[in-house]
């Protein structure tokens, strides 16, 4: 009869196991399904504009960009992490808003700079040892604030991990770069952008924006270099990632140490090898042209894409002292062969393989498409996209060939 008191009265004590606290993992996985479930309706609200003309227009894109969920639920996964200091899921809140929204838009929006700053902080008081830390660091690829850049060093002072202060060394010397070519580029402040990039610009963060203004681009350039010269020194056997034993720490440090130095008013470095068909081919052989220089690969959405306006450019120009010639990062050459006759590609291109290829770091290229515009004399003119800027420059020097 006790033992049935007992059991009675215990029960009684015990909460039902549907009122029990939903535990820190389960809190996480709730918040996360919500911003899913968001970004998933985000998504079909404004996907449903199928016709181009509304796709393409000011106010549909500033539309979209304003009611992204992430603004409303960076500070959400923010706070999660607050309340829970320490434990594994406050780490994939923490690392969602700054490895995922933080690369997905700028992260010196003024309505994300906040908690993408907090983000980091809280990383850097609880997570430092993490060995997942390392997809975080990873991230934070070129310039992405003055929290990141300090968020980097701290990661290269303190850690105890040797492939993360590696990666921590080459993407703070990534940022320096980038700090540097914001400055001198300055596309926030341009009068003739786009009217989306004139919103986009002006929801920068004020602050941080001058100090891009007024950061020393010579200092900026100089710490760069020493970091990747650092970076081959003391980490340079390491593979940049695991399993990509072709491309090393070594590796990425030269691509950023080139692209330091192949910049506009530079002489263009010489260009040896073969072309998709294995003919010899130099780029000073097209000296006294003006050349475009186009890095691109059919693994590249935006490098395909852009193949209709090279293809008009070249037509454009038929007859004219110019040429446009391409470096293709493709494993296997068969790849790019398929792009060239579904594309009607006209021009040739250097066979360079995979990223890792010798053109690829010879002219530190790190993102593709990389278009540059070389004079008749082999200096380099511009650098950057495939846009109306390049073709004004194209037809400004081709013009000065005339006179």
């Amino acid at each position: 009869m006790m033992c049935v008191i007992l059991t009675f009265l215990v029960g009684l004590m015990v909460p039902p196991l549907d009122d029990a606290k939903p535990s820190v993992k389960q809190q996480y996985d709730a918040l996360l399904k919500e911003y899913e479930s968001a970004i998933d309706s985000w998504q079909k609200e404004f996907d449903r504009f199928g016709v181009e003309e509304n796709k393409a227009s000011v106010l549909h894109l500033q539309r979209r960009f304003l009611a992204w969920p992430a603004f409303s639920f960076a500070p959400k996964f923010v706070e999660f992490a607050e309340k829970n200091p320490g434990d594994p899921a406050s780490f994939d809140a923490l690392a969602k808003v700054v490895a995922e929204m933080g690369m997905q838009i700028n992260s010196f929006d003024r309505d994300l700079r906040a908690p993408h700053r907090r983000s980091l902080e809280l990383l850097a008081r609880d997570y430092l040892a993490d060995p997942r830390i390392e997809t975080v660091v990873r991230s934070l690829r070129g310039y992405r604030g003055p929290a990141a850049e300090a968020f980097l060093r701290l990661v290269l002072e303190k850690s105890g991990d040797r492939r993360v202060k590696a990666i921590a060394c080459v993407n703070l010397a990534g940022a320096l770069a980038g700090k540097q070519a914001l400055g001198l580029g300055r596309w926030f402040d341009d009068p003739k952008a786009s009217p989306h990039t004139k919103f986009v610009s002006g929801r920068l963060d004020r602050e941080v924006l001058q100090q891009i203004r007024s950061a020393d681009g010579n200092a900026l350039r100089a710490e760069a270099e020493a970091l990747n010269q650092r970076a081959i020194a003391e980490f340079g056997d390491l593979e940049f990632r695991e399993g990509s034993p072709k491309l090393t720490v070594a590796n990425v440090a030269r691509i950023q140490l080139n692209d330091l130095r192949v910049v506009v008013g530079a002489v263009a470095p010489e260009v040896v090898g073969q072309d998709l068909d294995g003919r010899p081919m130099k780029l000073s052989e097209f000296r006294g042209k003006v050349v475009v220089l186009s890095f691109w690969g059919s693994w590249c959405g935006p490098c395909v894409a852009v193949i209709p306006r090279e293809r008009k450019l070249v037509e454009r120009m038929s007859g004219k002292p110019f040429v446009l010639l391409g470096v293709d990062s493709d494993e296997k050459v068969e790849s790019a062969k398929k792009v060239v006759e579904r594309e009607k590609m006209t021009w040739r291109s250097w066979k360079d393989g995979f990223l890792d290829g010798p053109i690829t770091e010879q002219w530190g290229i790190r993102g593709w498409p990389t278009l540059f515009v070389i004079d008749a004399k082999g200096v380099i003119r511009h650098k950057g996209g495939c846009d109306e800027r390049l073709e004004a420059k194209v037809d400004e020097l081709v013009a000065e060939l005339k006179q």
